[in-house]
């Protein structure tokens, strides 16, 4: 059985676990890794691979350019892309490298072998969250990728789940997904709370509470905006031992040891006014989710209260039902 020689190059420690474990699969894979774009490009010469799993959103060195470098330096070696990206722009982009095929990270367990298999095969697969029909682009003689269902159509970007079954931070629910999570800091200090804070919290007279505004990346692309508010007397030195790039859920857990246990979410439907267009990179009147939450701890005490805005193209919001 002939063996194959793998790169496997993603920031994420968490999804290049997942990845190493659905190739554990097959025998004949023989993996490597890389956890940045210049490290990517460097272990590609040395090591020669035979097939290169490449992100696009990588520290140092984005993947476009990796590709760019590998290219020239390694000529033998097939490149599939594995992103969160599906934007048409940034896909129209890696497929006119050359390269032979593309993978959604959301679609990673059901369509990572098969792409693998059939690019190792001399095929070009893209996962089938980028939809495929007869008659895209006629007018293109020699399209870059094809596929039994047709040439190759950019769509709406896929959506990810907003769940309330379960408290994730955002930094947690992006990993899970294998996505990189950051943050943009806003504001991080100290104020006088608003009204509805006052209320949510159960806040004393002229209590004071820390404000965290950040905007929430995964992957380099802007998902939402969020803005925290907790009590300053229960954490008054936040602004001093909490790095705002970081989960806060796991601060408040590992710092003073207070977890989140339950909490009260409200989601609304809104359009974006020009300020938060801007920080989410979309039109001003665009679709958004606002969501409103009250966090509580073990026996029922209020902690923090959030108000955010995420992208509607880029979330749905999911409900499982009992009878």
């Amino acid at each position: 059985m002939r063996s194959f020689k793998i790169l496997v190059v993603d920031d994420v420690e968490a999804f290049r676990r997942l990845v190493l474990l659905l190739l554990q699969q097959r025998a004949e894979f023989q993996v490597i890794q890389a956890s940045d774009g210049l490290e990517a490009v460097r272990r590609a010469e040395e090591l020669q691979p035979d097939l290169i799993l490449l992100d696009i959103g990588l520290p140092n060195l984005n993947g476009i350019d990796v590709a760019r470098r590998v290219g020239k330096l390694v000529p033998s070696a097939k490149i599939l892309f594995l992103s969160q990206e599906s934007s048409p722009e940034v896909v129209r982009e890696a497929l006119s490298l050359g390269v032979q095929g593309y993978v959604l990270k959301l679609s990673v367990h059901s369509d990572l072998l098969p792409a693998i298999e059939a690019v190792l095969g001399g095929e070009r697969f893209v996962s089938s969250g980028l939809e495929f029909s007869e008659g895209t682009d006629a007018q293109d003689p020699d399209p870059p990728f094809q596929n039994r269902r047709g040439r190759l159509a950019f769509v709406s970007p896929l959506k990810l789940e907003k769940s309330f079954r379960q408290i994730l931070s955002f930094s947690e629910e992006m990993e899970v997904r294998g996505l990189r999570p950051e943050s943009k800091v806003l504001s991080f200090e100290i104020v006088s709370p608003p009204p509805e804070v006052i209320g949510a919290l159960r806040l004393a007279p002229r209590e004071q509470v820390i404000r965290l505004q950040r905007v929430r990346v995964a992957d380099s692309f802007p998902m939402g905006v969020e803005s925290s508010f907790l009590w300053a007397r229960l954490f008054p030195d936040l602004p001093r031992r909490f790095d705002p790039g970081k989960s806060l859920y796991r601060a408040l857990a590992d710092v003073y040891g207070m977890q989140v246990a339950v909490a009260d979410e409200v989601a609304e439907v809104g359009v974006a006014t020009s300020e938060e267009a801007q920080l989410l990179q979309i039109s001003s009147g665009s679709p958004i989710f606002k969501f409103s939450r009250i966090s509580y701890i073990h026996g029922g005490q209020p902690v923090e209260y959030v108000e955010s805005y995420y992208r509607g193209d880029r979330y749905k919001i999911v409900q499982r039902l009992r009878q």
